[in-house]
């Protein structure tokens, strides 16, 4: 608990100039009077729970009167509300223990809708060591951090104010920067706890909890106060500034986020991340310095009327995904300089709203994903009032609601229609240059997938849960496991397969109710770094594996250094399959140079993780096509989810290469090696067609197009 000593004169000399309860008085000498100092003005509202009624656990009677003296002026946890007329709020400066210092600098008292407004003197500059304390009834009290002259004081702010002071030893190296991050941080899992009943500080403290569990959240707080620096600048395509951009460093590799900040008003940005080395207290290790930069525009026509897209660091400048963004190194203390120019993009926008109540849905993520070869792209969080919004590069996307708060609505992907768990049923989102497109998810009743990951009895961090419809089949999900190894995802009633940590379960029956789903071994690992001829690390590529008996085992994606781990249960023999499903110049390849699953070579994890080293994967061509449902000629109905087998060697199930799925409009993409395909298997529900001797040519395209109405496949060239 802080100290809460109410200091009861206000008071604040300046020279020969003092501020008494709010006024100003001065002596003069000469002939006149001096002018009133120049005031800084600081301004905000107050929320707590139970409103004016107090600021501790309100009982029922006190709730139900709270909700007829103040309206719901803090949309982000149910039951708070402002705080009514007669609140005392001070200004003051508090120590790194959260000790107030000295005498209150100014003070107010709240207005009938929870708003204060109070004058602090000449010279005031908002700081971490400032605080705006508002003193509620049994003594209770709720406080922010000033990091600007525009102060909200609520559960989120108060607990955001006590990891500032968990956190930081030396105010005086903390910048409102890093202060904003760590509210943005709680701020973040507010939708992630059960608020019913909690009073002011029992709510503080359940989301000071949940930052510490949420492996984003608690790497974002934690990093503050790290000296590893990476800076730079964020300008358009004209090379001028762009505030507010957020800025997000994650960590190569497994590309969880470890820090965050926004630019300022000249697109220039500053944070802190872990040097290389630094001792890190989750794994017991040392962190490896490797990191990943991204620049998300999530601004408005006023901020930025060119609609520059989101994109991630490169020297190319290139890199749209993460897989594709390139390692930043930070060694040392010294500042890492990264600037990023964005090109004129498009925006998706709309609102995420809850079936038949129309409520905001605030805290869902909005992910934007590649639509050809599923790769994230942007994302943005849903906003109180629940909108979102995000620029991206111009393309073909695929746009995903995902819910992992607390909140019982389903993910969904957009298809057009009522949506779909499916994301190979889910509709291309196509934007231009310059273009705003509105997607608006309305999310149905859900049932929520929770668990936990666990290694030889130690909770497993951050690793990715791969959730896939069970019928008719293909991906609906991808979640990841929080500080204690737990992960949580609401999806459509439905049965469904879950992946994770090597294991599997292929029956979850979501159908009628919430399933717990833990995951409980010991794992070993399967490593490699993936390279085409030249040299060049191959990223983008799924490392899938494969039991002996061909049963799937679950997949990871290369870097761009093209490192890749999975992991696996089992610790005898594995398959590996390398498949690229976008356009490259790699083409696909079964380990160790195969093109028949069956011919693969084995991969024993008896002795523990296995290091593969440097797979070179052979030139490739692109075998693409649409999958249609009609008659030779008739395109108006292309078939998503549909399965598209490649056999070489012959035209049996034995042959089998490598298999992927049509998207929702139908096509598919894969890259192959050059040669000649003994089959294409087209494989239906209802029956199988056959596209016989299909020629691959390196650097080139060939388009089979299958028409599943009569059978027919036409081949170009």
């Amino acid at each position: 608990m802080k100290n809460r000593n109410k200091v009861v004169i206000p008071m604040l000399l300046l020279g020969s100039s003092f501020i008494l309860g709010g006024c100003s008085s001065s002596s003069s000498s000469g002939g006149g009077t001096p002018p009133p100092p120049t005031t800084v003005n600081v301004a905000g509202s107050v929320s707590a729970p139970g409103g004016s009624v107090a600021f501790y656990n309100p009982s029922i009677t006190e709730r139900i009167f709270a909700m007829f003296v103040g309206a719901p002026a803090y949309a982000a946890i149910s039951g708070v509300l402002d705080v009514g007329a007669g609140v005392t709020v001070n200004l003051i400066e508090v120590d790194a223990a959260g000790a107030q210092v000295g005498a209150v600098i100014a003070t107010a008292t709240t207005t009938a809708g929870g708003a204060y407004s109070l004058d602090a003197p000449e010279g005031f500059t908002p700081g971490p060591q400032y605080v705006i304390r508002a003193e509620g009834g049994g003594g209770a009290a709720i406080e922010a951090r000033v990091t600007s002259t525009s102060v909200n004081v609520d559960p989120i702010s108060e607990a955001a104010s006590n990891v500032v002071t968990s956190t930081a030893s030396d105010l005086g190296t903390l910048t409102n920067d890093e202060v904003d991050a760590i509210q943005n941080a709680v701020d973040d899992v507010s939708q992630d706890i059960n608020p019913a009943g909690q009073g002011v500080d029992a709510l503080a403290a359940s989301l000071q909890t949940e930052a510490a569990s949420n492996e984003e959240s608690s790497n974002v707080i934690n990093s503050t106060v790290t000296s590893g620096t990476i800076c730079g600048t964020v300008t358009d395509s004209a090379a001028a500034g762009i505030a507010n951009v957020d800025i997000a460093v994650s960590d190569f590799g497994n590309w969880v986020t470890r820090a965050r900040t926004k630019t300022a008003a000249d697109g220039t940005y500053c944070l802190n991340v872990p040097v290389q080395g630094d001792s890190d207290p989750d794994t017991g290790g040392t962190f490896s310095g490797e990191y990943i930069l991204g620049a998300f525009n999530r601004t408005d026509d006023s901020n930025d009327s060119g609609l520059h897209a989101s994109e991630w660091w490169s020297t190319g400048g290139t890199a749209y995904n993460k897989f594709d963004a390139e390692m930043i190194m930070v060694a040392n203390t010294t500042t890492v300089t990264k600037d990023l120019q964005l090109e004129p993009g498009a925006r998706i926008t709309g609102s995420v709203t809850a079936d038949g109540t129309g409520a905001s849905l605030e805290g869902v993520k909005v992910v934007i994903r590649d639509f050809d070869n599923r790769t994230p792209v942007a994302s943005a969080r849903v906003k109180a009032d629940g909108s979102y919004r995000v620029n991206v590069i111009p393309g073909k996307y695929l746009v995903v609601a995902r819910n992992k708060t607390i909140q019982p609505y389903a993910s969904e992907i957009y298809d057009g229609g009522t949506g779909t768990n499916n994301r190979n049923l889910g509709a291309p989102v196509t934007v231009a240059t310059g273009g705003a497109t509105t997607l608006d998810f309305v999310l149905e009743a859900g049932y929520m997938l929770n668990g936990s990951i666990t290694d030889g009895g130690t909770a497993v961090t951050g690793m990715r849960v791969m959730v896939n419809s069970n019928s008719p089949g293909g991906p609906a999900e991808r979640v990841r496991t929080n500080k204690q190894g737990n992960y949580r995802i609401w999806l459509r009633p439905a049965t469904y397969r879950v992946y994770a940590y090597g294991q599997r379960n292929l029956s979850v029956d979501l159908t009628t109710s919430d399933q717990t789903l833990d995951f409980s071994a010991t794992v070993n690992a399967i490593s490699a770094t993936l390279q085409d001829s030249g040299g060049s690390p191959v990223s983008q590529t799924k490392f899938r594996l494969y039991d002996t008996a061909n049963n799937y085992l679950g997949f990871e994606v290369s870097s761009s250094d093209g490192t890749v781990t999975m992991y696996t249960d089992q610790t005898g023999d594995h398959r590996v399959q390398i498949r690229i499903d976008r356009a490259a110049s790699a083409g696909s390849s079964i380990y160790d140079g195969q093109t028949q699953l069956a011919n693969a070579t084995l991969v024993n994890t008896a002795g523990g993780d296995v290091a593969l080293g440097v797979i070179t994967l052979p030139d490739g061509g692109v075998l693409t096509g649409t999958v249609y449902a009609g008659s030779s000629g008739d395109t108006s109905t292309p078939i998503g989810n549909f399965s598209v087998e490649v056999r070489d060697g012959g035209t049996a199930g034995a042959n089998r290469f490598t298999r992927v799925k049509t998207r929702g409009d139908g096509s598919y993409v894969l890259t192959l090696p050059a040669g000649t395909y003994e089959r294409v298997k087209m494989r239906d529900a209802t029956g199988n067609g056959n596209c016989d001797s299909i020629t691959v040519i390196a650097s080139a395209t060939t388009t089979v197009n299958y028409f599943d109405g009569d059978n027919t496949c036409v081949v170009t060239p």
